[in-house]
Formats: structure tokens, C-alpha cells, sequence
């Protein structure tokens, strides 16, 4: 999934990153990773951003993610690396 952040304070900034899921809660207003460690499949890594996106459009395989403020943004997307990253070596725990 292509994940493009933006932001509305600069507005020639833009990161495209590459995630194979990510969820929006919108009653808490905050994004998840899946989480998968051996045979536990239900987790999740919630994103520690207290500030959720000013503009959120999703598609199937694409998400538009704008922030009000260039660093809401830029610590959206090294979580989203982060967060990526520990589900990619989680999946490679998986048993079976």
C-alpha cells in the first residue's frame, strides 16, 4: 500500500511510503500497523502521534494523509518506516 503524506504548512513537502497495511481509527483519530509475531496474529503498533491528519482519503491500495504541520508529518512517516519495518520481521516469525 502507497501511503503519500503531506502537509499543509509546506506545502512542497511530500514522502511516499510503502506499507502493506495500515488502519484508521477514527473514533480515537489515530493509525495502525498489523503486527504479526509467531502464531499471534491480532496485534497491532498504534502510532504515537497525539495529532491526527487534517485530510485522510483512502483506496484500496493507496492512502492520502495530509497534516496541518510539516513535523506532524514527517513523524507520521518515520513511524510509518519503523512501524513497516518491525511488521515485515514480525511476518518472518510467523509459524507455518
Amino acid at each position: 500500500m502507497k501511503i503519500e503524506v503531506t502537509s499543509q504548512e509546506q506545502k512542497s513537502f511530500k514522502e511516499i511510503v510503502d506499507v502493506y497495511a495500515l488502519t484508521f481509527l477514527p473514533d480515537t483519530r489515530t493509525f495502525c500497523v498489523p503486527l504479526c509475531i509467531g502464531d499471534n496474529s491480532l496485534q497491532t503498533i498504534k502510532c504515537p502521534i497525539p495529532v491526527g491528519p487534517d485530510k485522510l482519503h483512502l483506496q484500496w491500495n493507496k492512502a492520502f494523509i495530509e497534516f496541518e504541520h510539516h513535523s506532524d508529518a514527517i513523524i507520521f512517516c518515520a513511524w510509518l518506516k519503523e512501524a513497516e519495518a518491525k511488521a515485515q520481521q514480525g511476518y518472518r516469525t510467523t509459524w507455518g
